[in-house]
């Protein structure tokens, strides 16, 4: 089997593309934790053949995106709950620090993008979905605002692992309002110029993000 037609960036290989296609369907939701991939089939979805497939899967397994089942080959991984208290700590840690930065360094620009941001967040309250996706924002925003590369590149393979997790925390009932308190101290810390405050407050706001994570996975119905 050749491969077929041309890419939509010829810059770079095909088993580039179909790495970057898989890992934003992950990160998108597209493909969920526990699917199984088949190579054939991602071949054909992505009109290629299969050798790059099998490259690309090579680099998600590497990346722990993907793990090879006993029993039902590939699938996308899904995490146990030590893996995802391992995670939320990882991400406490990286994201204090980013917190603590972005008081430091944040322009005025910055401070009023976050305040806007958090402003939607409230109007979005009721929709869980919505409000998700503008908490990422929040959270890429002062990523951003620490102005530290190395700090940028830690979050990428973290925001892949956060993928990986079902649904929103904002589903639980009463989570939405401790949220939108949880962000305002952040970001009032982080306009004071306050790092050691903004660190404290993003920590809090991860800890109990992750306390409820887990309850909703792992706690009986």
């Amino acid at each position: 089997m050749t491969d077929k037609g041309p890419l939509p960036d010829s810059d770079i290989s095909r088993a580039e593309f179909v790495y970057r296609q898989v890992r934003e369907g992950i990160r998108s939701g597209l493909y969920r934790p526990g699917q199984r991939l088949r190579e054939a089939q991602l071949a054909e979805a992505l009109n290629t053949s299969r050798t790059p497939v099998r490259e690309a899967i090579r680099r998600l397994e590497t990346d722990r995106l993907i793990e090879d089942v006993p029993g039902r080959g590939l699938a996308i991984a899904a995490l146990d709950e030590a893996q995802v208290r391992e995670l939320y700590q990882f991400r406490a840690a990286l994201e204090g620090t980013a917190a603590e930065l972005a008081a430091l360094h944040a322009s005025a620009f910055d401070i009023a993008a976050l305040r806007e941001i958090l402003e939607q967040m409230r109007d979005a309250a009721a929709e869980a979905a919505r409000a998700a996706a503008l908490n990422r924002r929040l959270h890429h925003g002062i990523c951003q605002a620490a102005r530290n590369t190395f700090l940028s590149h830690a979050m990428a393979p973290l925001n892949d692992f956060m993928a990986l997790l079902p649904g929103t925390t904002y589903q639980t009932p009463g989570r939405m309002a401790d949220v939108l308190a949880e962000h305002e101290a952040i970001v009032t810390a982080i306009a004071q110029r306050a790092p050691a405050a903004a660190g404290a407050a993003m920590r809090a706001h991860i800890e109990a993000a992750g306390s409820f994570r887990l309850r909703m996975m792992f706690s009986p119905a």
